[in-house]
């Protein structure tokens, strides 16, 4: 399986390529975010989502360390 870590993604809009976003870890055909925040905001599924529909990826999961339990959450574009 491939990994990397900090790896610039394209970002595509009707098959042209725009520019390049930056993402946590792209693990296989997923891609990861990570973030330590007390609690997640809707603006972190939003960037999440962006990334994936931008990308061309078609799941995403969001990693929270920052509270007691880790959080994970699941996205499909």
């Amino acid at each position: 399986m491939e990994f990397g870590r900090e790896v610039w993604v394209p970002v595509n809009y009707k098959g042209i390529r725009l520019h390049t976003r930056r993402v946590d870890f792209v693990v296989g055909d997923r891609l990861l975010e990570v973030k330590a925040k007390a609690m997640l905001e809707p603006r972190d599924f939003e960037k999440t989502l962006s990334y994936l529909r931008a990308s061309g990826y078609k799941v995403g999961l969001l990693l929270n360390f920052g509270s007691i339990r880790v959080g994970i959450k699941r996205i499909v574009n």
